[in-house]
């Protein structure tokens, strides 16, 4: 897995910088010699300042389904049948017509389990949730992320996971804190005296009298 920074912070490496994940420590070296190991949750965990690289390994193939054709990654790039194409890896990655084949997945069980169920494949793009305290990126996020080809034993990232960014921004807009300890204790006092509401009619009575 590797990274590129794009954006520069405090202490970073040069912007173009490329950091490869280091499986058996759980960092990131960056390709500047004088620079020290990254934590991976600086790389992973802050998007506004690192790019992931996508890269798909040699003998990787994928199907258009809109144009019928199937593509081969080889050494000097994305090959039809018979030519050389102008595909990046980035662009097969970036395309909703283009999709790895199933006899390149390399696994007959899926690596993981999103949190909505659906089995995560080497090579699949999943979203995970994580909190940020970057200027760039308050709070609670859903990022995505290409399940890694070289390093399949490696976590799935972030606090939790799902197959779709619709279901990873529900889930933060269920689970993210939003009121204080003081605000919920107020709430507690105000339900204490209502018994003819649900909670719910409770708690939305409670924000309106409160402008919370």
């Amino acid at each position: 897995m590797k990274f590129k920074l794009i954006r520069e912070y405090p202490g970073s490496p040069k912007i173009g910088t490329i950091a490869t994940y280091r499986n058996n420590h759980g960092d990131y070296i960056p390709d500047d010699p004088y620079h020290q190991p990254i934590p991976h949750t600086k790389v992973e965990f802050y998007p506004e300042f690192w790019e992931e690289i996508i890269e798909y390994p040699i003998g990787t193939k994928v199907f258009n389904s809109q144009t019928k054709t199937t593509y081969t990654k080889k050494e000097d790039g994305w090959h039809r049948p018979s030519e050389l194409t102008s595909y990046t890896d980035e662009q097969i990655a970036q395309s909703k017509h283009i999709n790895i084949m199933e006899d390149v997945k390399h696994a007959k069980t899926p690596l993981f389990a999103t949190k909505d169920g659906v089995g995560i494949y080497k090579g699949d793009v999943y979203y995970y949730v994580v909190e940020s305290d970057s200027p760039y990126l308050k709070g609670w996020t859903a990022l995505s992320h290409q399940c890694d080809w070289r390093n399949p034993n490696k976590p799935p990232l972030g606090y939790v996971q799902f197959s779709t960014k619709k279901a990873a921004e529900k889930y933060i807009e269920i689970n993210k804190p939003m009121y204080s300890q003081m605000q919920m204790i107020d709430f507690a006092i105000d339900a204490k005296h209502s018994f003819r509401e649900s909670y719910i009619d409770m708690f939305n009575n409670w924000k309106l009298k409160n402008n919370k």
